[in-house]
């Protein structure tokens, strides 16, 4: 009878007491675990700043960037630029990201070809660094800037030429912006090529690191006539910026850059294809 009494008594026990008390939880115990701080992720799961987060309820504006897939023209870059400005913030980080998604589905790197390249530059063209902090570079390889010293050390040339890398804030502090260099609001490509060992940083992840850390820029872009652009190139022409003298073929290519593009046959395809299949975006 013993026995069988304190069966019972340990049955009833293991009934009605609280699921907290057997546990050995105090009843006002969180079930859930302690929250996490949000940590930056790249690649899209980031937690973006207040009035940096793209917004899910807009869809991509449809603007065309095939006239930038043909090198670097300051008209066509200033054109998206300022059509990406006159869209409120969400629906201009969902378009880039539009763009860097097409360009990481194909999972190449092309200077100057496919969407990596105009992505970038557009992140260079749309986002500043707040105060206190530094606009980093894009991880795609050794630029060659223009005007750098190319030629063994016993050539006639400045040895002075070669820029000076800061690896602790990521950047070449005499081109910050690379690979673009501003006159006023004209920006200007500098940088001839890249040499890459390894793998480059996506257009995506570079523009999840903007989104993030970096704010969008006070500069507004507008359209230039040949008047302003060639007025921006002369002054890019001037010293300082340069190291020693230009040479015709450097010149040459920053002229280029002032002048309308003659897009490719794949590219205008591209872009007739975009302007019949899509609709304006709604102003």
């Amino acid at each position: 009878m013993r026995v069988f009494y304190f069966g019972m008594f340990g049955l009833a026990m293991a009934l009605f007491t609280p699921a907290a008390v057997r546990t050995g939880l105090s009843p006002r115990a969180p079930t859930s675990p302690t929250p996490v701080p949000p940590a930056f992720k790249p690649y899209g799961a980031g937690d973006f700043p207040p009035g940096l987060a793209p917004n899910a309820t807009a869809s991509p504006a449809r603007l065309d960037l095939a006239k930038c897939r043909d090198g670097f023209h300051c008209a066509t870059y200033l054109e998206v630029a300022a059509a990406l400005q006159a869209l409120p913030e969400g629906q201009r980080a969902a378009q880039l990201r539009a763009w860097a998604a097409e360009t990481n589905a194909a999972g190449i790197y092309r200077p100057g070809g496919g969407n990596e390249t105009p992505v970038i530059i557009l992140c260079k063209m749309l986002f500043e660094a707040p105060a206190g902090k530094i606009f980093r570079r894009a991880l795609v390889g050794g630029p060659t800037f223009i005007g750098q010293n190319t030629q063994p050390a016993s050539s006639p040339e400045s040895p002075n030429a070669e820029p000076v890398y800061d690896p602790k804030n990521g950047r070449y502090p005499a081109f910050p912006d690379e690979p673009l260099a501003f006159v006023g609001d004209i920006p200007f490509e500098i940088v001839r090529g890249y040499s890459l060992g390894g793998s480059p940083e996506h257009a995506s992840h570079y523009l999840d690191y903007c989104l993030a850390e970096m704010r969008w820029t006070s500069r507004q872009y507008a359209p230039a006539d040949q008047k302003k652009l060639q007025a921006a190139l002369d002054t890019l022409l001037k010293p300082p910026l340069w190291k020693r003298p230009l040479r015709p073929e450097e010149v040459a290519s920053l002229t280029r850059q002032i002048q309308p593009p003659v897009l490719s046959s794949a590219a205008a395809d591209s872009s007739a294809q975009s302007a019949s299949a899509t609709p304006s975006p709604p102003k």
